[in-house]
């Protein structure tokens, strides 16, 4: 009969899934001798899309690494967006301990007579 018919669709894929970002463990480090903190150095977090992509991280908040952390615990946040926009984000806590003992400065023994009429 020689009868046919046909039809058209569009098909439509969208990328709704986040990329994936590693961050490093959380850090405990000692103070630098004769400095309130401590130089931390530390590895970048990585970041891949769902095509296994690798994509950039961004540092969101937090000293960058090999820079000074003060005493006492920072959260350091990194995120990563692909091409569709997604966005995901990591931190891990930085804390650096003061265990350095305080110095004095040497002082001199000091002699002074009494004041008049006191004792």
């Amino acid at each position: 009969a020689g009868n046919t018919a046909t039809c058209s669709f569009t098909v439509t894929v969208s990328d709704e899934e986040p990329p994936t970002i590693t961050c490093p463990a959380d850090i405990d480090q000692d103070v630098d001798q004769g400095v309130c903190g401590a130089v931390v150095n530390y590895s970048l977090p990585t970041a891949s899309d769902n095509d296994g992509t690798p994509i950039n991280v961004v540092l969101v908040s937090g000293p960058a690494s090999g820079e000074t952390f003060p005493v006492g615990t920072t959260t350091v946040t990194y995120s990563a967006t692909d091409a569709a926009g997604n966005s995901a984000e990591c931190s891990f806590d930085v804390t650096v301990n003061d265990n350095e003992d305080p110095i004095f400065d040497p002082v001199t023994n000091i002699e002074q007579n009494v004041d008049a009429g006191v004792c």
